[in-house]
């Protein structure tokens, strides 16, 4: 499942128990620029946040198995890969 379907899954579990809507957002980080703060929004509230993919889809999975007991399995998007700079 990817993330966009998890959240389709998880926004459609929340609207039949009358919950708003979760949504991502990015932004710049503001420790390191360089980097992209990921931030999962439901309205102006600020649910989870990180700076990588691999913490998001944890908490994805909790929200799914809040609604069921089934194990889901979450692809994390692919990001463009840093190149190492040897000294």
């Amino acid at each position: 499942m990817t993330i966009q379907e998890a959240l389709s899954k998880i926004n459609r579990l929340r609207g039949k128990q009358s919950l708003y809507p979760i949504h991502i957002m990015t932004r710049p980080s503001v420790s390191c620029p360089t980097k992209e703060t990921i931030l999962i929004m439901c309205r102006e509230e600020t649910l989870h946040k990180s700076t990588h993919w691999g913490a998001i889809s944890p908490f994805l999975k909790g929200m799914l198995t809040a609604f069921s007991e089934k194990t889901v399995k979450i692809e994390m998007p692919v990001t463009k890969q840093r190149k190492i700079e040897w000294r």
